[in-house]
């Protein structure tokens, strides 16, 4: 009976230290004083409280659809709502009459349009669902590149340009996709409101986070901070012309016909930059220019020849104030190719198209197309012009290499 009497004193014991400790935990705390890691909620058991901080989602009200983020995280909801994947704000923006854009001709607000549906509601509109296995709530997976590609309609029919034309970006043959340069930041928001991708600080996007080595070149330590780097590294930049208004106002459609042959020269930021053209044909057979500064996905390892930039014939047409970038022939439709400056007061002649029963047909006198520049760009200046129309056909090495031979 003593030996029970004493096993029991022994329990009693070692239970009163057990709750001292749980009591006074020792170890780092943090301001509170309460012990590192995940807290558990009030009222919630452990696994509860887990289940509830890693995998439970609430709604949070942002516009036509609720945006879905993890419990806790309301700084990225709120980021999102005023993003602009979410209210495909800069669309409107180039579009607006303030910016020289389509509604000055139009006369219709942008809410008007059909191609306003243009943003993200919620977070399944590119986080697809997947199931970690069975009776496990859903959680949202990573992006897939084609799920971009499925709102970037642009770089998508680069893409199918490039491969009509049998030719690869440098950064898709090493199967780079478009999180190994685009951050989450650029997805979500910041919370600061902008109002293109093309404003400064929108993009964290850059080459020289990667080419950190490229200042050693000649042509690199010749153009440093003058000249971007797809000025001379684009394959081709996607130009969109005789795109129709109607369709896309009315329908959600972009009609164009594309054009790749092309790549356009504007200002932006003090470099040379390279540009897009899309031009838009209204009903009534008005038309517009509107250049861009683009940063191609159509990128080359190595850079263009000096002569396709200084002294091209191009260069000089754009001297003379006219550039002929398409023209009919014998009823055949005739374009040039090339690098295109964009300047101020030029003129730029091509061949505007209508779309009428499933075919293409060329407008009768069209008339002088007003001109837009978007994207922060701008003419190119007297000073970068004056460089280019400089013949050089040979780099300075290239010419100490034929002396030496």
């Amino acid at each position: 009976m003593k030996q029970v009497t004493i096993i029991l004193l022994c329990f009693s014991l070692l239970g009163l230290i057990g709750f001292s400790l749980a009591a006074a935990p020792t170890g780092n705390t943090n301001s509170a004083g309460q012990a590192p890691g995940k807290p558990t909620p009030a009222g919630k058991s452990a696994p509860a409280a887990k289940k509830a901080l890693e995998g439970k989602t609430a709604p949070t009200s942002t516009g036509d659809e609720a945006v879905q983020a993890p419990t806790g995280d309301n700084q990225r909801r709120e980021a999102f709502a005023s993003s602009l994947h979410h209210t495909g704000r800069g669309l409107a923006f180039w579009y607006s009459k303030e910016q020289k854009g389509l509604e000055g001709l139009t006369g219709r607000p942008y809410e008007k349009l059909a191609c306003k549906q243009c943003h993200v509601g919620s977070c399944q509109g590119c986080h697809q669902p997947v199931k970690k296995g069975k009776g496990q709530p859903e959680r949202l997976g990573p992006v897939e590149p084609k799920t971009c590609l499925q709102c970037h309609d642009r770089l998508a029919a680069l893409q199918a340009q490039m491969r009509e034309n049998k030719k690869e970006d440098v950064h898709a043959a090493l199967a780079m996709t478009c999180l190994d340069c685009h951050t989450s930041r650029e997805m979500h928001g910041d919370g600061k409101v902008y109002q293109s991708q093309k404003q400064p600080g929108a993009l964290d996007a850059r080459c020289d986070r990667c080419h950190q080595e490229i200042g050693n070149s000649y042509s690199h330590r010749k153009h440093g901070g003058k000249v971007s780097c797809q000025a001379c590294h684009a394959h081709t930049v996607l130009s969109r012309t005789s795109t129709q208004f109607e369709a896309l106002a009315g329908e959600g459609k972009r009609v164009y016909v594309p054009q790749t042959d092309w790549v356009f020269l504007m200002s932006r930021g003090g470099e040379l930059a390279a540009a897009g053209l899309e031009t838009w044909v209204l009903a009534d057979g008005r038309t517009l220019l509107s250049f861009t500064p683009d940063g191609s996905h159509a990128s080359g390892r190595t850079g263009r020849k000096c002569g396709e930039c200084h002294g091209s014939d191009w260069m000089f047409q754009a001297q003379k104030g006219k550039v002929n970038l398409s023209w009919t022939e014998k009823e055949e439709l005739k374009k040039g190719e090339g690098l295109v400056p964009v300047l101020e007061g030029a003129s730029y002649g091509l061949v505007h198209q209508k779309f009428e029963n499933g075919k293409w047909s060329p407008l009768e006198n069209p008339g002088l197309p007003v001109v837009q520049y978007a994207g922060y760009g701008g003419p190119v200046s007297d000073k970068h012009f004056r460089k280019m129309l400089k013949e050089k056909s040979e780099k300075p090495e290239e010419k100490e290499k034929k002396k030496k031979k």
